[in-house]
């Protein structure tokens, strides 16, 4: 039986009963009422929570050196942790990589331009102890799905990885050779700018939520406010080589439920 429906059981027999008068006096007995009132929700406040990523790319005019991503998060409840991040490459998001599309080159064969360099994590300017749990990323593909452990608001996970840029692809070309004459070895900003950052997050007492967001070349304005520890546009003179993404979502609360056992007092001698 539900809680509501023990309580006004309990209030039904109490309604009606007579009690000794307060009066000595009076011989009339007083009447025992009771009334069931709804108890006001408690529900926990939503918590915001503001993501970003920040792409440079790391060249002086060819693929000497990876290029750098940095992540990062702030807000959120107690005990939010960032679980996965995917940097997508697919600007029109129609599942097919054609021209325009940024794609990962993390090997020496295949699809890319000049030199590959694989997935790495970068040590110096991470800020405290996130663990990579896993990462998935093919060479030529256009996604890099990485899952995290650990990773709390304020932590900063920077890695790298080659990212080159196909600027012409002719319809149903399957030679490698031929596809890397149209490859772009240097991905700018605005080359960069359109693909996409998701984000995914867990936290105690709250469902958990992910987002999305555009890398822009220009981002500085997006980030404002933000409080994320992030490059800025300009880190180093590479304004027009770098790009950024932001997004800000809210959490919310998982329902709250109370359980425990109500007790009938017949006799109402306590």
């Amino acid at each position: 039986m539900a809680l509501h429906d023990l309580v006004s059981q309990f209030c039904r027999r109490l309604v009606g009963q007579p009690l000794a008068p307060s009066d000595p006096s009076s011989d009339t007995p007083r009447l025992r009422i009771c009334r069931v009132e709804a108890m006001e929700p408690r529900q926990l406040l939503a918590a915001d929570l503001q993501v970003g990523s920040v792409y440079i790319e790391e060249d002086v005019g060819s693929d000497v050196s990876a290029d750098t991503f940095e992540v990062t998060f702030n807000g959120g409840a107690a005990g939010t942790q960032l679980t996965q991040i995917v940097i997508d490459g697919d600007q029109n998001s129609n599942g097919i990589f054609d021209e325009g599309d940024v794609f990962f080159d993390t090997l020496p064969t295949g699809i890319g331009k000049t030199q590959a360099w694989p997935f790495a994590v970068v040590t110096a300017g991470s800020v405290g102890d996130v663990t990579l749990l896993s990462h998935s990323v093919s060479d030529g593909g256009t996604q890099l799905v990485l899952n995290f452990s650990g990773f709390d608001a304020g932590e900063k996970f920077l890695f790298s990885i080659d990212v080159d840029e196909m600027n012409d692809l002719a319809p149903g070309e399957t030679d490698p050779v031929k596809i890397n004459q149209g490859v772009d070895s240097i991905t700018s900003g605005v080359e960069f700018q359109g693909s996409l950052l998701h984000a995914q997050f867990t936290s105690p007492h709250f469902y958990d939520v992910g987002g999305s967001a555009k890398f822009w070349n220009e981002y500085d304005d997006n980030f404002t406010g933000r409080g994320l520890d992030l490059s800025e546009d300009n880190v180093d003179g590479k304004e027009n080589r770098t790009a950024g993404a932001a997004a800000q979502f809210p959490q919310i609360p998982l329902p709250v439920t109370i359980s425990g056992t109500v007790y009938l007092e017949m006799n109402l001698d306590l």
